[in-house]
């Protein structure tokens, strides 16, 4: 009942460029594993992810995305990101992806290659 509830409503609302460049969400979900010297790593790390227009050099698309205290068991993460909606525009990406483990200590190691 609520369903059609709603779809009659959705129905009766024309939605203009505008109010649907509000609603749409242009993240997607990155699942990764992450070893040390083969040995799974467990724990809470920092990282830090860019996007990219080329595998190696190339131009960063967007702004840097930090993530700090990422859950990491037996060496599995999952995190959402979110580079905004001019980021995808057809062309080929790359994922830069920098780590460092113990969150909050150290400094960041990038990991190669780009995904």
């Amino acid at each position: 009942m609520d369903f059609y509830g709603f779809q009659s409503v959705f129905k009766q609302h024309v939605f203009t460029v505008a109010e649907l460049t509000l609603v749409m969400h242009f993240a997607f979900t990155y699942q990764g594993q992450l070893n040390n010297n083969g040995l799974a790593i467990s724990g809470d790390c920092d990282f830090q992810f860019s996007l990219w227009d080329a595998a190696s050099d190339g131009a960063q698309i967007g702004s840097t995305l930090a993530l700090n205290g990422v859950q990491i068991t037996r060496g599995r993460f999952t995190v959402a990101l979110d580079f905004g909606a001019g980021a995808f525009t057809g062309e080929a990406r790359w994922l830069g992806i920098e780590v460092r483990c113990p969150a909050g200590s150290g400094t960041y190691t990038p990991l190669a290659p780009r995904q």
